[in-house]
């Protein structure tokens, strides 16, 4: 006949198999509690991506002032189309990274 364990010897089996112990993440809890809650997500800072042909373009008419409707009648596209470059590449670059 087998015995029953005790709960002491099924939460060492528990964890086990599991990994870790409840006590390790309460105690980090604790600490995160006293400096103001979770450490909030940083994302890495993106590099600049090499500007195309049309985005170096714009670029250089925004860098005179140009609006970006203007620039879009110049160059035969919609608006839109000049915004979502503005926003793609982080238009207007004062230095060109080419």
């Amino acid at each position: 006949m087998k015995m029953m364990e005790s709960a002491k010897d099924s939460n060492a089996r528990a964890r086990k198999i599991w990994g870790g112990s409840t006590w390790d993440r309460s105690e980090q809890a604790k600490d995160n509690g006293v400096k103001g809650g979770r450490p909030a997500w940083q994302p890495e800072p993106k590099k600049p991506m090499k500007l195309s042909a049309r985005a170096s373009t714009v670029n250089k008419l925004l860098v005179k002032d140009w609006k970006v409707v203007d620039i879009a009648d110049v160059l035969g596209v919609s608006h839109q189309a000049i915004s979502q470059i503005v926003k793609r590449y982080g238009l207007p670059r004062v230095k060109e990274t080419d």
